[in-house]
């Protein structure tokens, strides 16, 4: 079977930098309640580069990688 990675990005609560979003975060709910899918929401690019990582030698089962796209500044 082959690896299949579905990557969302754009999903904030609240009004982001090019307006309104499109996908809220309680999207999030309905895709972790989809049987043998796997979701990840990333909060840093360690995270991100571990959800991916996972992602591409998971063959079992999809993922979906949800990514924000608000920039956080880094303290």
């Amino acid at each position: 079977m082959q690896e299949l990675i579905y990557i969302m990005i754009h999903d904030y609560i609240g009004l982001g930098e090019d307006g309104p979003t499109h996908q809220p975060d309680e999207q999030l709910a309905g895709l972790r309640a989809e049987p043998r899918l796997l979701v990840f929401r990333p909060a840093d690019g360690n995270e991100t580069a571990g959800a991916y990582k996972v992602s591409v030698t998971n063959r079992d089962a999809p993922t979906v990688i949800a990514l924000s796209g608000k920039r956080w500044q880094q303290t």
